[in-house]
């Protein structure tokens, strides 16, 4: 369904668009600018150097950027785009973070963000225009948010029989901040440029994620450094020895999962009746991230994209969405990917996958097991924390993880 028919436009003034900016003059925004620029540069280094912690630079960029934002106005915007953005790029951090619970698949810390820090930031503007009367503070929508406060409170109910209750919280914590996030996004995007420009920034991430992954599969170099890493992962030779990009989002069915689920709207957005800016975007977007979906390998991934361009292709056909022209292109950037990478594919798609899928059976075995010693559940997030009590000797050689992928 296009745009235009799930959001009513409106017309009227928006409640913030009156408001200006602290510097409304070239020259004044330009010395302001550079008088920020120098003082991040500043704080950055003298944060190093006295703490000796990589990561003060970037805590001190993060906490002057509502500044910047405010200088320039826009300051939702500016922060509401940096927790969209972040969300696959980050750069984020794990505090606590528990290697025996990471390592077999589980969230071993507290995930915390610049995303974070600029959710915070939000719902900070939101409090205080709300309290003070000064600025857009529109109420809380929470009808729309049921399902998934629904979803939350179950999750919250695990913790009662969880093992160690401090492993689920932290992934209650992860859930938390999405949920806040799509809280917000449901309260105060209410009109159709606000929804524009929500997946405008969505958009955005996918490009910025779909850059990443290609640089990465190009050069075959992977980078760390503030927070943010990407992988690069290589089966092997039994598996086919296979190289797959995980870009920044940590594994590569993680990085497919991300970027397949956006494609279908990608090109969605491109043949919308919105401006030819996003479009646009949705087109470089839908390009990009077909790309990066292929070079992750996963089989998954590509699968759900199949399925997600076949429903929105017979949709479109039934509403008259899609021109010749745009299907013809649709397609030919589809069959052009496929055919740069024909040899791979065919290799991932229909060659062996030397027991690839016999592996998962284990990893079922154990989860019957569980499920029969825990009707109730073992909590969430505490799957990885009960595994090893579970591989005997006849899973001494097996791929031992977390259950997934059935």
């Amino acid at each position: 369904m296009a745009i235009r028919e799930l959001v009513p436009f409106d017309r009227g003034p928006h409640p913030m668009r009156g408001a200006r900016p602290l510097a409304t003059l070239w020259p004044a925004q330009a010395l302001l600018a550079l008088l920020v620029a120098l003082g991040v540069t500043a704080a950055a280094i003298v944060a190093a150097g006295r703490l000796g912690n990589p990561w003060a630079p970037l805590v001190v960029a993060a906490l002057l950027a509502p500044f910047v934002a405010l200088v320039f106005g826009h300051v939702r915007r500016v922060l509401l785009a940096l927790v969209i953005i972040t969300i696959p790029t980050g750069p984020d951090i794990f505090l606590g973070y528990r290697y025996d619970i990471g390592g077999l698949g589980g969230i071993g810390g507290w995930n915390v963000s610049v995303g974070s820090l600029a959710l915070v930031g939000l719902y900070a503007i939101w409090l205080a225009a709300g309290l003070t009367g000064i600025g857009h503070a529109p109420r809380v929508l929470l009808r729309p948010a049921l399902p998934l406060l629904a979803y939350l409170a179950v999750n919250l109910l695990s913790v009662i029989v969880a093992g160690e209750p401090i492993l689920s919280l932290i992934e209650l914590f992860w859930l938390l901040q999405l949920s806040l996030l799509f809280l917000y996004v449901a309260s105060n995007a209410t009109t159709r440029q606000e929804v524009l420009f929500v997946i405008a920034a969505i958009m955005g991430a996918l490009v910025l994620e779909s850059l990443i992954m290609i640089a990465v599969g190009v050069t075959g170099q992977t980078l760390e450094f503030a927070g943010i890493s990407t992988r690069l992962t290589t089966t092997s030779v039994q598996a086919g020895g296979f190289t797959r990009v995980a870009g920044t989002v940590g594994s590569p069915n993680a990085a497919a999962a991300y970027v397949a689920f956006l494609l279908a709207p990608a090109l969605g957005l491109a043949v919308s009746r919105v401006p030819n800016k996003l479009r646009w975007l949705g087109a470089i977007a839908f390009g990009l991230g077909t790309l990066a979906l292929v070079l992750t390998l996963s089989r998954g991934g590509m699968l759900a994209f199949a399925i997600s361009l076949l429903v929105f292709g017979l949709i479109s056909l039934r509403r008259k969405w899609l021109t010749p022209s745009m299907a013809v292109a649709a397609i030919g950037i589809v069959t052009i990917v496929a055919l740069v990478f024909r040899e791979t594919l065919a290799g991932r798609l229909f060659g062996s996958d030397h027991g690839a899928a016999f592996a998962r059976i284990p990893l079922m075995q154990i989860a019957f097991n569980i499920i029969a010693d825990h009707p109730l559940g073992i909590g969430l997030n505490n799957s990885a924390r009960i595994l090893p009590t579970y591989v005997g000797p006849d899973l001494a050689n097996a791929f031992i993880y977390s259950v997934h992928n059935y």
